[in-house]
């Protein structure tokens, strides 16, 4: 979160979608399940969007990259709570692909 509260600074989420890419264990500490958004504004209301971020990532191994394409919709619930939902579509190595998909997430600003 930014100092004055109108940006969401370094928004990512952590996932490989249907691609198995990262195997059991903490996604966070996998840089290939992370997913990049960015920076969000948010608006004097609390609520957040951002549309199709790209995020690009190696694959383990070298093998090829994934690309996600990520849609976050969110509302701030307290001064550092907020919920919303992430609609994706993943693309790996190999052309495998995910289907759309939308997950729901509550998250922390620190």
């Amino acid at each position: 979160m930014s100092a004055n509260g109108k940006q969401l600074r370094g928004f990512k989420w952590a996932g490989d979608g249907c691609l198995g890419l990262g195997g059991p264990g903490d996604p966070w500490t996998s840089p290939q399940m992370n997913n990049e958004v960015g920076t969000i504004d948010v608006s004097p209301s609390g609520t957040f969007s951002v549309k199709n971020a790209k995020s690009t990532t190696a694959a383990p191994g070298g093998n090829g990259t994934k690309v996600t394409i990520s849609t976050v919709n969110g509302r701030f619930t307290t001064a550092k709570t907020a919920t919303g939902t992430i609609t994706y579509t993943m693309k790996g190595p190999g052309g495998g692909t995910c289907p759309p998909a939308t997950v729901r997430f509550t998250a922390t600003a620190h």
